[in-house]
């Protein structure tokens, strides 16, 4: 399907402060270091706990485009790439004059004109195993 994705324009809005708009072929919103069923390694700085999240916007709307950023996305390049830029959060929206097709935790859904996102800081519970990597959590645990 990615040759007839083309992306879409977005007004990106952080902390009530336009911080960009233009045409991306993808925005992935992250608080993680692995996507895609763990092939690509987003960010490897994330942190679980620290109360941010990433915007991943990726420019371009050629299907050479797709092909160029999936490649660095799943290599790792995408973090030097002059295509695609990081936006760290709390509290984010989204604005499109067009219809936005969404994954959440892997789920499709549609949405009309925008979408908010606000984190809620030390808000989850979780069960954290002994032999866990501690660089997924802040220093001061959030």
């Amino acid at each position: 399907h990615a040759s007839f994705w083309h992306g879409m324009n977005l007004r990106v809005i952080v902390d009530e402060k336009p911080i960009s708009s233009g045409h991306f072929l993808l925005a992935l919103v992250s608080n993680e270091r692995l996507n895609a069923g763990g092939l690509a390694e987003v960010y490897p700085l994330a942190r679980l706990d620290d109360g941010l999240m990433d915007l991943w916007l990726f420019d371009g709307e050629t299907p050479g485009d797709v092909v160029q950023l999936a490649w660095e996305l799943f290599s790792g390049s995408h973090v030097r790439s002059e295509k695609v830029r990081r936006i760290e959060f709390s509290h984010l929206r989204l604005e499109s004059d067009s219809r936005m097709y969404v994954q959440m935790d892997g789920e499709p859904a549609e949405w009309d004109g925008s979408i908010e996102i606000c984190v809620q800081p030390q808000s989850l519970r979780i069960m954290v195993p002994p032999r866990i990597l501690h660089d997924l959590f802040s220093q001061d645990g959030g």
